[in-house]
């Protein structure tokens, strides 16, 4: 997070009196857009902004980045073409496959979704029951540094989650960027900043303003090879990714992936006691072997992953599907 150019402080300064300014962000973030095109949504949010949109980045050290799993959830439905001979299958779709826009991606764009783990991943595809599901674990192994941008709302991140101290140390470097950079106008830009973060992990289909930041953070700028949001249907304790499909082909490996068939699913009332809960039986398990991936029936180890841990909120039960 450098300096920015002239042309940014003199935006800065033009910015109106604070309560202005917030009356003018609020107002848009909360438009309803879905009847708008993504050229209005965008004019809308500029005129909003003072033609001011942060791209606070990160850089992550290599070795930090290669320590990291990530688990990623592909459904598959009858009709769906799937080859689960080629790793490509479980991997991101091929754009002419993106018809519509998703939280990160643009229409006819694509991008690599995953999770920090298989319960955030299963969950993110909010699946039903007679859904049958691929659900895949990767290695990530790249040797240079990676530049991502992070959406956390830290004030929401629970203690409990393993990216708050993360999220607390992301916020800080944010509020020093902004007293070097925005000085005088630091609750402005503090106020927009939030408000964004909110934006990218809240907003609905058609995902007009997510999608939009995504595409210009990823693939109108060089070098940013994955977006950052925490999962708001795990209550933020997951964290979710979207990365860049050139920097999956380069540095990114499936491991293993297990066929699993939702069986039941148990919704609780908001504020009760209890929690949701699914049930699902596993199919075979495929792992990478050279140049293919050889399937076989899992042992009660094979699907250890699955096993319910303390603080999950996904009841478990271990039988194979019926062929």
């Amino acid at each position: 997070m450098g300096e920015m150019p002239k042309e940014f402080r003199e935006k800065i300064d033009a910015l109106p009196e604070l309560l202005t300014y917030q009356k003018r962000i609020y107002d848009f973030m909360h438009l309803d857009k879905k009847d708008m095109n993504m050229e209005e949504v965008v004019n809308k949010y500029f005129e909003a902004s003072g033609d001011i949109l942060p791209f606070i980045l990160k850089e992550v050290e290599a070795s930090t980045m290669s320590s990291l799993t990530v688990y990623r959830v592909r459904r598959v439905r009858e009709g769906d073409f799937f080859d689960n001979r080629l790793v490509r299958s479980l991997s991101y779709p091929d754009p002419s496959f993106m018809d519509k826009n998703g939280r990160a991606n643009l229409k006819g764009t694509s991008v690599f979704y995953c999770a920090d783990n298989w319960e955030t991943a299963i969950r993110e595809m909010e699946p039903k029951v007679g859904d049958k599901l691929f659900v895949s674990r990767w290695k990530i192994k790249t040797d240079r540094a990676v530049l991502m941008r992070a959406f956390l709302p830290h004030k929401s991140i629970p203690q409990e989650s393993h990216i708050y101290e993360f999220a607390k140390k992301h916020f800080a470097e944010f509020q020093e960027w902004n007293k070097k950079n925005c000085a005088g106008k630091e609750e402005h830009t503090e106020y927009l900043n939030e408000l964004i973060v909110e934006q990218f992990g809240f907003e609905q289909y058609p995902y007009h303003f997510s999608s939009w930041i995504a595409n210009t953070l990823m693939y109108e700028h060089n070098g940013i090879d994955l977006l950052m949001y925490p999962s708001w249907k795990t209550q933020f304790i997951g964290c979710n990714y979207a990365i860049h499909p050139n920097f999956v082909d380069q540095y990114m490996s499936l491991e293993v992936v297990y066929e699993i068939l939702v069986k039941e699913l148990i919704k609780v009332k908001p504020g009760s006691e209890e929690k949701n809960s699914m049930k699902w039986s596993y199919g075979e398990m495929g792992i990478v072997d050279r140049t293919n991936i050889q399937w076989k029936w899992p042992t009660e180890q094979d699907v250890s992953m699955f096993v319910k841990n303390k603080g999950n909120t996904y009841d478990v039960s271990i039988s194979p599907v019926k062929k």
